[in-house]
């Protein structure tokens, strides 16, 4: 609905009390020059042209925010110069969940260093370990193979 058929529906229809009472606030709402309201606007909202998914696409957090405040910057410099304050609250959650991504992202590749390290570590000391068993058996068997030749020695005596 358009402010020149809005304001004076609302005029007509105020409730009663102080507003309804006040000649100076329905004469306002009757008035031509009332029905350019958009001049005096203080909050403007924008939305992304569409495909608006064609600028959340980027897996890089900071390539989305260049795309989108790149979009925000043309729309203000198309509208002029004007004191403004950019409140872009969709990039700011995605901040948050964009650092909450790489702090677990950096918690499961410490994870998983750790692991590839301990299991550098197994096999490491499964192969000494089975080297170190190897050379005791080779060991005993030449112990026992010069014992019983040294008593086979002994008897052919």
């Amino acid at each position: 609905m358009e402010y020149k058929h809005f304001l004076p529906f609302v005029a007509k229809y105020v409730p009663d009390g102080v507003l309804r009472r006040s000649a100076n606030f329905n004469t306002f709402l009757r008035r031509e020059s009332a029905t350019r309201l958009f001049e005096l606007a203080d909050f403007m909202m924008l939305t992304l042209p569409k495909p608006r998914i064609d600028f959340y696409k980027s897996s890089d957090f900071l390539d989305i925010q260049r795309a989108v405040t790149g979009h925000v910057n043309q729309v203000v410099e198309a509208l002029g110069f004007f004191p403004f304050r950019m409140q872009l609250d969709v990039l700011g959650a995605m901040e948050l969940a964009s650092q909450a991504i790489l702090f677990l992202g950096l918690i499961f590749d410490l994870v998983i260093i750790l692991f590839i390290s301990l299991s550098i570590l197994l096999i490491y000391s499964l192969l000494m370990i089975s080297v170190e068993s190897k050379t005791f058996e080779f060991g005993v068997m030449r112990m026992v193979g010069l014992s019983q030749s040294g008593l086979i020695h002994m008897i052919m005596i």
